[in-house]
């Protein structure tokens, strides 16, 4: 690797640093799915219960015989609070880490594919600058690892070393099947190129690969054996089971399939929102859509190697997939076992002499919404509380010293279960709250809310689930009260 080439990924690799790392705590919300499993791994910890099963897939949610994803997720999180403590923003360092180490392996992959000097410094850039990307990596969630290790995984099924396209395709395979425990759609573009490679007789490639993916899946099917294949019996009911979704229009689909481009592009958020410099109209819009149509045949017929054309197959599958199996909202973590594809091939759209004048415009849309990521503050208004908050509430409830039986909820964004705060008082107390569902026959309650008015008018079973209260303390954290209410 050259000099400037190395100067310029080093450049790349600090503003990574700083993109990931600024105001990480005081933008953090422990909420949802983060707040869920960031409990998850306390309790593995104290509890020293380990588990080969992980989060609830969505789909599944409220069902009979709800579907699992794979554990992998909570030990990358215990990994990053056991090395740096137990702080629910600490669950995040290793797939930082990744990330950072990822961008080489980005631009590599990139010169693996004979791209253009653009193109090699372009996808780099989108990478390391996108606010999906950037959005992804500064919180917990399962399938945000997926961003990082995708780019291991076509580094290695790309690189154009031959006689060692086997271990190559063993070490991708294991890849693989991580990613495959993190979220099981995310695997489908990697399965798709093993497919590819069939048809391109690299039979080394996909031996390694299947039995590295083999080998990387024995703690699932070990969970499988041992409890007469719970997962396959779940998929196939929730599957059957399924509610209909609304039949998508042409437009509406059409719109999907453009979803992951815009998102990573910083003209449209992703699932998980962040403000956009442009607030476009419904016209301008498809507008948009319709010349990103246009790239996309021009960028497919503009390609000159059967390797890059054969890329393109699975990164629409992914696209495709994702567009047709998201719900209400498109679920654009379906593309990030695809995510390194997605990067190249909108570099490769701008590898024009025209079109690359519109790179800096864009990058301007980037840096605007990575700003709002990086100045993000939690507050009553926008639903949520700060990580500071919640700590100093469990403090106040630590120094109370509670015994028998009590519990934590709150009246704020919707979580009655107050899992964040339940995540600080779990940690700290010495006597441990009752679990986020047995509310009766409690001694105490603690409720984090911005009145008494709203705790009564939200009338939550949480609240009524113990009978009347007769007793009450209020205890002032800026815009929200800590109540204790005892029998």
């Amino acid at each position: 690797m050259k000099k400037n080439e190395k100067i310029f990924l080093t450049f790349m690799v600090f503003v990574a640093i700083f993109l990931t790392l600024f105001r990480i705590r005081e933008t953090q919300l422990i909420i949802h799915d983060t707040a869920r499993d960031t409990l998850k791994i306390l309790s593995i910890w104290q509890e020293k219960s380990f588990t080969l099963i992980g989060p609830i897939a969505s789909f599944s949610l409220h069902s009979i015989q709800e579907f699992y994803f794979g554990s992998f997720s909570y030990y990358f999180g215990l990994l990053g609070m056991l090395v740096f403590g137990f702080q629910p923003v600490n669950a995040i360092v290793p797939t930082t880490i990744l990330f950072w180490v990822s961008i080489p392996t980005m631009y590599i992959f990139l010169k693996n594919l004979n791209s253009s000097r653009l193109v090699l410094h372009l996808g780099t850039i989108f990478y390391v600058l996108s606010p999906l990307t950037i959005t992804h990596m500064r919180f917990y969630w399962n399938p945000n690892t997926i961003i990082p290790l995708s780019v291991f995984f076509w580094y290695l099924v790309t690189r154009k070393e031959k006689t060692k396209i086997f271990e190559w395709g063993l070490i991708a395979g294991l890849i693989s099947a991580t990613v495959f425990n993190f979220h099981y759609f995310a695997v489908i573009p990697m399965a798709v190129w093993g497919v590819v490679m069939v048809f391109r007789k690299s039979w080394d490639q996909v031996m390694g690969i299947l039995i590295g993916f083999l080998v990387g899946t024995i703690p699932l099917f070990l969970f499988e054996l041992k409890h007469e294949f719970y997962l396959t019996k779940a998929l196939i009911y929730n599957m059957n089971h399924r509610p209909e979704g609304k039949l998508l229009d042409a437009y509406t689909y059409l719109g999907r399939l453009g979803e992951s481009f815009l998102a990573v592009l910083g003209i449209k958020s992703g699932e998980i929102s962040y403000n956009t410099l442009l607030h476009v109209s419904r016209t301008y819009y498809w507008l948009v859509l319709g010349l990103l149509l246009f790239l996309t045949i021009y960028t497919i017929f503009k390609l000159k190697t059967s390797k890059k054309v054969a890329l393109i197959v699975p990164l629409f599958v992914a696209i495709v997939f994702a567009a047709k199996f998201s719900d209400t909202e498109f679920y654009v973590r379906y593309v990030f076992g695809a995510f390194p594809l997605l990067i190249w091939f909108l570099a490769e759209m701008f590898d024009n002499k025209y079109l690359r004048y519109l790179v800096i415009p864009l990058l301007v849309l980037m840096i605007f919404s990575n700003n709002s990521i990086l100045r993000f503050e939690p507050k009553l208004k926008t639903g949520y509380v700060s990580l500071n908050v919640l700590e100093d509430v469990s403090k106040k409830i630590v120094s109370d010293n509670p015994h028998g039986k009590y519990n934590l909820s709150e009246n704020i964004y919707g979580d009655a279960q107050a899992r964040g705060l339940r995540f600080f008082v779990q940690r700290d107390a010495a006597v441990k709250p009752q679990g986020d569902k047995d509310y009766g026959w409690l001694n105490r309650l603690y409720v984090l809310a911005p009145s008494l008015e709203k705790i009564k008018s939200d009338n939550r079973w949480e609240y009524y689930a113990s009978g009347e209260w007769k007793n009450m303390e209020t205890t002032n954290f800026g815009e929200v009260n800590l109540y204790r209410f005892d029998k």
